[in-house]
């Protein structure tokens, strides 16, 4: 989708990925085996439809091979969220079932300001935690084609402009559960919420990236 079509607090960093002449080349990518949810290089792969719409952007077309040649970029932690869920839990065992994210193709996981990522642990009194970890960057334009492809949905994430910006709290925790019920084919409700962390903010050293940070508990 367009950058401009995305939301325009955050438009101007997005418009520094200009691989595809100002699409903001997002994609879906998952892993859902619970037997290879372990260690701190997860992979996940992308979604068919994801192929198909790189594979429509690029002039040498995009395919399974193409995102094999580049699969390190498409990694995430595991075992850093189970083991904070766990503490969180008094060193209850949790496992991790899911692993779904949002990144630009080609850059992954080297920009978190551009990627928006969620993981689902099981505790072991069967609730389900969700925690999250995204770039404002991509969380306003994941919200927004959301938006753009369900009509019941028309939530806000982020209110401002410049060094002003104000995050909608509520808002976050529903995106969460809608982006899941699109990307893992759930049937999310705020219903089904137990409790939600404060948002937190954490700032990747490395990258300069910024992340947003939200833990959901769900029965």
């Amino acid at each position: 989708m367009k950058n401009n079509n995305l939301g325009t607090i955050y438009l101007n960093k997005r418009a520094e990925y200009n691989k595809y002449n100002g699409v903001y080349a997002l994609g879906t990518f998952l892993n859902t085996d619970a037997t290879r949810l372990t260690g701190h290089a997860t992979q996940l792969v992308p979604t068919d439809r994801t192929i198909a719409n790189f594979d429509t952007l690029s002039d040498t077309g995009y395919t399974k091979a193409s995102f094999e040649e580049t699969a390190d970029l498409y990694q995430v932690d595991s075992n850093e969220v189970k083991e904070l869920i766990s503490e969180m839990r008094n060193g209850e065992s949790m496992q991790v079932v899911a692993e779904v994210a949002e990144f630009l193709e080609g850059v992954g996981k080297q920009q978190p300001e551009h990627t928006v990522h969620v993981t689902e642990v099981l505790a072991a009194d069967k609730t389900t935690y969700y925690f999250l970890q995204a770039g404002a960057s991509a969380l306003e334009a994941s919200n927004n084609a959301l938006r753009e492809s369900d009509s019941q949905y028309d939530y806000t994430l982020f209110t401002g402009n410049g060094a002003n910006v104000n995050i909608i709290e509520d808002s976050m925790a529903l995106f969460v559960l809608e982006y899941l019920n699109h990307t893992l084919d759930k049937h999310l409700s705020p219903a089904d919420i137990l409790e939600t962390s404060e948002i937190g903010q954490s700032l990747d050293k490395e990258t300069n990236s910024n992340l947003i940070l939200l833990i959901i508990h769900v029965r």
